[in-house]
């Protein structure tokens, strides 16, 4: 993962220019894969042993996503493990620790 952040390639605004070939990169794919399979909620996933991964799968979504026709699925809406300010409120509650002072 470290080479493919290495890969990417700034234009003369500062954007990047090539995120689409680093992210479509096989290597980018596969690693990926494997980082959101190594979280605690796919651990019957992995109680089997390592699977051999099906490489004409990551091929097609290379394809695809490279395409344009590659359609995202929508992230799923864990809860979070802590609580989340709005900035508002942090703003606020920051104002009243100074006042404090």
């Amino acid at each position: 993962m470290q080479n493919a952040i290495k890969k990417l390639k700034k234009g003369p605004d500062g954007r990047y220019t090539n995120v689409v070939e680093v992210m479509t990169d096989l290597d980018v794919l596969i690693g990926s894969f494997e980082k959101i399979i190594s979280g605690p909620e796919y651990a019957d996933l992995r109680a089997g042993g390592p699977k051999k991964l099906n490489m004409q799968f990551f091929k097609d979504i290379q394809e695809r996503m490279r395409n344009g026709t590659y359609e995202f699925t929508p992230e799923l809406k864990l809860k979070p493990k802590s609580r989340f300010v709005s900035k508002k409120k942090y703003l606020r509650a920051m104002a009243r620790e100074r006042k404090r002072r």
